[in-house]
């Protein structure tokens, strides 16, 4: 409760939904059906991480981002509750990393999800705020990113979800 970090710690477990300890976990989601087709399983082994146990504190998350190697996402919420602010891909990371005292990009801000939220969001281009989507993610809730869209996430509370992104 008096925890008043701007970036607090953010756990990504990649291996703890494969590990059989953690069998009850892995047991209680699944892929959400229309989310289920994935190319990059085609790859086996070679496949890179993909999907994970997310646990943070309040004020934890993801930086605005576009998610890497053409994904898709989707992030289903087991506990707590999450801000997601997304953006289509046609809107330019000058029109979104913006703040009161620059036009140009902000990578200071970048790294920390509360950071952009604060300070870069307030100031995003005209056009690009007419696109936003804003919302609250509640548990059982299950959020789907297209490939290409940013996106940027804070838990306003200790949350926990389970996230995977794939190519459909």
């Amino acid at each position: 409760h008096r925890q008043k970090d701007d970036c607090p710690l953010y756990i990504f477990d990649e291996a703890c939904l494969d590990d059989p300890l953690c069998e009850s976990l892995s047991s209680s989601y699944s892929t959400p059906s229309p989310l289920c087709e994935d190319f990059l399983s085609l790859l086996g082994p070679e496949r890179p991480p993909y999907k994970w146990l997310l646990v943070g504190a309040a004020r934890a998350g993801t930086a605005l981002h576009v998610d890497p190697l053409q994904t898709s996402a989707w992030n289903t919420l087991v506990s707590g509750s999450k801000r997601w602010v997304l953006f289509p891909p046609e809107v330019e990371a000058h029109q979104v990393f913006r703040t009161e005292s620059a036009t140009s990009l902000s990578e200071d801000l970048a790294d920390s999800a509360s950071h952009w939220l604060h300070h870069c969001y307030p100031n995003v281009d005209e056009l690009a705020a007419s696109k936003c989507i804003d919302f609250v993610q509640h548990p059982g809730e299950t959020v789907y990113v297209p490939n290409g869209w940013w996106h940027n996430v804070v838990n306003l509370e200790f949350s926990i979800a389970v996230t995977q992104n794939f190519v459909g």
